[in-house]
């Protein structure tokens, strides 16, 4: 069986059972504690939870899943095992609230043993030791003999995160047999004989982080099948490495190494992580990430650099990784179509990072060898050798540098058998790099510590964390997104409303409701904007802090924020108080939080009136819409593949986040503006209207990032070319926008950029402060504002000749001040501090000087008009005085220094501090004269 028959078997056997078969969800999950969907369960966490209601009790998905990065990594052990990989494929199916345990493990076992035809003497099971249900139905309803069920502990217990969903889990393991490992089942046998195939999570509990768990109102299943390991079974061979989605990989790593896989373990690693990191690669990048210093793209350009030097380190100088994507998509595509789509763009993300990384890598390695070099001499001068130097001869790696390996052992039980192990070697003591040598690496060389910290270990070597992190801390302290808008996982209070009054009617077309009721009203006293304390009535300055409430209301005009739009502000007006509405977001999944400030008294069950500030809203209405055109004007301009990445839509401006690989050309900002107004002034009409997620699909609705999607999705139609999926408020027609003005393009990262934006009365109101300011300006240069261009220019040249006039006067007084400075020399050498003047004029009068008779050495300094210092050394050609020597010392006490190479006998200097120049200057005389 297959790659692409196991997932139609799979998907087929479940909806025979009533399961509804769901596409793949995004590598981007929306849980925000997960850089990456790491289990086929995390887009249905809130179904779990409770704070949504899933629109099927029963579900099937092949899931794209990737470990490579906080908690759930696994990418150290890329290659080095049979059971790891960086992406892989997690077949699931999924009851919330419906079936349980006695409906699962049987439909489990069915599967295993009938669809995929195992040997059911070949299978053992695990429990959770406190799981007595699970263990019983396994023996008395399936079958299976007491002996094969064994009880573990945290190896059967299933969690997302530290907050969230978990349970007792029961896993199904296939043992390859006796040549494989040791016997004695999952619990005491090889990991590489006993398999684990299946895993069914029992969904029983909420976990909080602090170790409290609380029960599920609706308990559920998720199961976790690896396809990966089940294809290995099914196919016979003795590694997930060898099925029919590696097979091509391997082969491609073969070609590109000119080596041999399975003839060298260590080889094998190395081509093992190019078909894993290619995969993974290949997936992120179709889903939009993109390689950067930063969460998730941070973690992608870790996975193609690892990928890279791998390929650095068997001597591969050709760019290899968009060979290895472009397998992917042809081994893959079938199944999942939108690498077909974005095939080349893929090559070239990954071509450029690749390409930009060899150069660093080079660069790099080179400083790091020294390093090592300098720690080594330390050692032979105190008669001691490195544990690298002790292990193994070095070997040449790319550009004759030499390259430290720690041999890896082979364990072959097995004609084909390729599992890695760690040498039995006893390892030596590492040594230790010190941390800021990391640092410099890193922050002066753009050179990985993750790069650094692997090399090192194949020499034996360690980097000092504690030393990098302390150099790293500011950096590490910067603020990683936006992350705003209220407790991370709901309030009991707030599931109580929820599911007692539903969610909130939201009025999208009304500036006003007069008839909403409140639902209740919480005191807020915390920062994060959560509630302490439900409350029948809020009196004036009854909340502590700022004295805010919550407010909630069966039905309501506010826009709570969401896909980058901010919420409403504005009143809620009662029989015997007032709410000043400050924001409005979401407490729960379609239940509105209204934050504000009370004056007198509000009561649940108050019948009050509600109202936004429908000016305000007009004005993001503009903003929200002008995004989706400016997002579609890019895709114009710049080409499909950029994606939006966030966004900011607020009353006075807009602001775009999206992924692209360069910067933006002026010429290119001035297209992208052209198309977008030209698109607004054609006035198309809007069309904001729901309809299904296949439907929008099917005509080419284009998904915003960071925002969730249900069944029943909001798609906008803004004029004939953008056709996007938003919640959000927009115009009746493109012409309602006004103008769109781009009034900055900026980088925000590696390959992310930024466009803020104004439309409406801004840009009016921009374009009346443009127009001052050149009004002022042509007044100041006494011209018409038309001409301000050629004023400017004129000015400029008068500049210029003033300048020039100056630099000549100072020429003519220095012959005069030569004579002077020759004077006053002291054993042959002139040491003297020149004011104010001009570098150029200071240079040739220090050469003017130096070149009279008698004259051995020349140091003269000023602090120019235009700031800061400048130092000029010259000495005699033939004499014994280094021009080089006397700033040496001198530059640095102004805070400066010099780049001259060799001894020339001329030296020029800057520095930063004026106030030092004195003390430079004795120093140079101290340097010359020895007094």
């Amino acid at each position: 069986m297959r790659a692409g028959e196991l997932r139609e078997a799979f998907s087929s056997f479940w909806a025979e059972r009533g399961h509804e078969v769901r596409a793949s969800a995004s590598l981007i999950p929306h849980e925000p504690s997960l850089l990456f969907t790491v289990a086929g369960m995390v887009p249905f966490m809130p179904y779990f939870l409770g704070t949504e209601v899933p629109p099927t009790r029963r579900m099937v998905t092949i899931q794209k899943c990737v470990r490579a990065g906080g908690k759930h990594n696994d990418l150290d052990d890329i290659g080095r095992t049979n059971r790891h990989f960086t992406f892989f494929e997690m077949m699931g199916n999924f009851s919330f609230g419906d079936y349980f345990k006695a409906e699962a493990i049987p439909w489990a076992w069915e599967f295993v043993t009938e669809v995929l035809g195992l040997d059911a003497d070949k299978l053992w099971v695990t429990v959770h030791f406190s799981d007595d249900e699970a263990a019983e139905i396994w023996q008395t309803k399936v079958g299976v003999p007491a002996e094969r069920i064994q009880r573990l502990d945290k190896d059967n217990w299933w969690a997302a995160g530290d907050v969230g969903p978990c349970g007792p889990c029961s896993e199904i393991f296939y043992d390859l047999g006796p040549d494989h490992g040791p016997g004695g089942g999952p619990a005491h046998g090889g990991e590489d004989r006993f398999v684990e195939i299946w895993n069914l999570v029992f969904m029983q509990f909420a976990a909080d982080g602090t170790g409290e768990l609380t029960p599920l109102e609706a308990p559920g299943i998720d199961t976790g099948a690896g396809l990966e390991r089940i294809l290995a079974v099914l196919q016979g061979v003795p590694a997930a490495w060898d099925i029919d989605l590696f097979a091509p990989l391997l082969a491609e790593a073969e070609r590109i190494c000119g080596k041999t896989y399975g003839a060298d373990p260590e080889t094998d690693v190395s081509m093992r992580i190019f078909a894993d990191h290619a995969r993974a690669t290949a997936m992120l990048i179709s889903d939009g990430v993109f390689p950067s210093n930063e969460d998730r793209g941070h973690v992608l350009r870790r996975i193609i650099r690892r990928a890279v030097r791998h390929a650095w380190v068997l001597g591969v100088t050709d760019v290899v990784m968009p060979r290895l994507t472009e397998i992917v998509v042809d081994v893959m595509g079938d199944h999942y179509t939108d690498l077909v789509a974005n095939r080349q763009f893929i090559a070239e993300v990954v071509a450029r990072e690749e390409e930009r990384f060899r150069a660093t890598l080079a660069a790099g390695q080179k400083i790091l060898d020294e390093e090592l070099r300098k720690v080594q001499e330390q050692l032979d001068s105190a008669g001691q050798s490195s544990p690298a130097r002790r292990r193994q001869p070095p070997r040449p790696a790319p550009g004759g540098e030499t390259l430290q390996g720690a041999p890896i052992a082979a364990s072959h039980s097995g004609p084909q058998r390729r599992v890695l192990q760690s040498s039995k070697e006893a390892a030596p003591r590492p040594l230790t790099l010190p941390g800021e040598v990391a640092f410099r690496l890193h922050d002066t060389f753009g050179f990985p510590v993750e790069v650094t910290e692997e090399i090192l270990a194949e020499r034996s070597f360690r980097i000092d964390r504690d030393g990098f992190e302390a150099a790293m801390k500011e950096q590490r302290e910067r603020a990683r997104a936006d992350r705003t808008g209220g407790p991370t996982f709901a309030d009991e209070r707030y599931r109580e409303l929820l599911a007692q009054f539903g969610p909130t009617d939201f009025v999208r077309d009304s500036p006003t409701v007069a008839d909403a009721r409140v639902l209740a009203v919480f005191e807020m006293t915390s920062p994060d904007g959560s509630a302490d304390g439900a409350v029948e009535s809020a009196m004036e300055g009854a909340a502590e802090g700022e004295g805010l409430v919550e407010v909630f209301l069966d039905r309501t005009p506010f826009y709570a924020e969401s896909g980058g739009q901010i919420g409403d502000i504005g009143t809620i007006t009662g029989p015997q108080g007032t709410i000043e509405v400050l924001d409005c977001t979401y407490a729960l999944a379609d239940l509105h939080r209204h934050i504000g400030r009370i004056s007198g008294e509000v009561e649940s069950g108050t019948m009050v009136s509600a109202e936004i500030d429908d000016e305000r809203r007009a004005a993001i209405r503009r903003n929200h819409t002008g995004t989706h055109i400016l997002h579609w004007a890019l895709r114009e301009v710049l080409g499909d593949h950029v994606k939006q990445a966030g966004s900011l839509v607020a009353p006075d401006r807009l602001r775009f986040d999206f992924s692209h690989y360069e910067g933006v050309s002026p010429a290119q900002l001035r297209e992208i503006e052209r198309v977008a107004n030209a698109e607004i002034i054609a006035n198309g009409r809007c069309r904001h209207y729901e309809t299904s997620m296949s439907h929008a699909q099917s005509i080419g609705a284009i998904a915003f990032f960071g925002d969730k999607y249900g069944d029943v999705v909001r798609v906008l139609e803004a004029g004939p070319h953008s056709v996007e999926l938003c919640g959000g408020t927009h115009v009746a027609a493109l012409g309602d926008i006004g103008h769109l003005r781009v009034i900055s393009e900026s980088s925000i990262g590696s390959n992310m950029r930024r466009i803020e934006a104004v439309t409406g009365l801004a840009t009016v109101d921009r374009l009346a402060d443009a127009e001052d300011t050149l009004s002022s300006l042509a007044e100041m240069l006494n011209s018409q504002p038309d001409e301000i261009s050629a004023a400017v220019q004129r000015r400029l040249d008068e500049t210029k000749e003033l300048r020039r006039q100056v630099r000549d006067l100072q020429r003519a007084l220095s012959s005069g001040r030569a004579d002077e400075l020759v004077a006053s020399a002291v054993d042959g050498v002139v040491i003297a501090d020149l004011g104010d003047l001009e570098r150029d004029a200071l240079r040739d009068l220090t050469v003017s000087v130096r070149d009279r008779d008698g004259i051995r050495a020349v140091v003269l300094a000023s602090a120019p008009p235009g700031g800061g210092v400048a130092l000029v050394a010259a000495v005699d050609p033939a004499g014994t005085l280094s021009a080089g020597a006397l700033l040496a010392d001198a530059a640095r006490i102004v805070g400066g220094g010099f780049g001259a190479k060799g001894d020339p006998p001329l030296v020029v200097a800057g520095g930063r501090n004026p106030d030092g120049i004195s003390d430079a200057l004795t120093q140079a005389r101290v340097a010359a004269l020895g007094n």
